[in-house]
C-alpha cells in the first residue's frame, strides 16, 4: 500500500482534497517522522531537516534521517545572487548550496552532530542516485518540503511535472518500506494548480489527512 501524506484538516474528498494550514510544529508533531526512517528531499538551507532530527530527538530516538539537497556542496567560489526581478528569477540557476548567511553550516552540524546524514546532488526525479551514494533500505517516510522547478511565482507547467517523476522515482527507487508514506509540505493553491491529487492516484497512492 502506498500513501501520499497531506497535511489537512476536515473530512476527506479525494476530488477535492486540499492542504491545510497548519504552522510548522504542528506538521512536525503529526507526520509521523519519531515512527522511522525518513528521507528529506530538496533541501536549501537543512532547517526543514534539522527540525526532523529533532523531533526524533526529543523522541528518545537514535536519529533516522538521512536529509538531501538537490543543489551541490556548498561552493564558496560560485556568487551568491539574491534575485527579486520576476523575469530574473524565472531564468535564475545555481549549482551549488547559497549559504544563506552562515545558516547552511550551523544546519548542517546540527543534523550530523545529532546522528543524521546529509547529502548533496539528490534528484528527486531521480532517486536511484541515493544508490550511488550508499543509501538503499526502505524509508517509513519520505516527505518533499515546499518542491519547485523553478523560482518563477507564476504559472509554470515544470512544478507538476516534477511532482509526477517524483512520485514515479520513489517507486522505482523502492525507497518506501511496507505501509510507507510520501509527504508533501506545499501551498494550498499549489497543491491545487499543480493537480497534487490526480497525479498522485494515478501512480497507485491512496491519499490521507492529518
Amino acid at each position: 500500500q502506498k500513501q501520499l501524506g497531506l497535511a489537512s484538516q476536515g473530512s476527506v474528498d479525494v476530488d477535492d482534497i486540499d492542504v491545510a494550514k497548519p504552522g510548522m510544529a504542528e506538521f512536525l508533531s503529526v507526520a509521523g517522522f519519531d515512527g522511522g526512517m525518513v528521507l528529506s528531499i530538496g533541501e536549501q538551507d537543512f532547517s526543514f531537516s534539522r527540525s526532523i532530527a529533532k523531533v526524533q530527538h526529543s523522541a528518545g530516538l537514535s536519529t533516522q534521517l538521512v536529509a538531501t539537497s538537490y543543489l551541490a556542496e556548498h561552493d564558496p567560489t560560485e556568487p551568491e545572487v539574491h534575485v527579486a526581478d520576476d523575469g530574473e528569477r524565472a531564468q535564475y540557476t545555481r549549482k551549488s548550496l547559497p549559504s544563506m548567511g552562515g545558516a547552511l553550516f550551523k544546519n548542517l552540524a546540527a543534523i550530523q552532530e545529532l546522528g543524521g546524514i546529509c547529502l548533496h546532488s539528490v534528484d528527486a526525479t531521480d532517486l536511484n542516485s541515493l544508490v550511488s551514494q550508499g543509501v538503499d533500505g526502505a524509508f517509513d517516510v519520505v516527505v518533499f518540503a515546499f518542491p519547485r522547478a523553478s523560482l518563477k511565482r507564476s504559472v509554470e507547467p515544470r512544478n507538476s511535472l516534477l511532482i509526477r517523476k517524483f512520485f514515479r522515482s520513489v517507486l522505482e527507487a523502492g525507497l518506501l518500506a511496507p505501509l510507507g508514506r510520501v509527504e508533501l509540505l506545499m501551498l494550498g493553491m499549489q497543491y491545487a494548480e499543480w493537480d497534487v491529487a490526480c497525479m498522485a492516484q494515478e501512480e497507485g497512492f491512496e491519499l490521507f489527512e492529518y
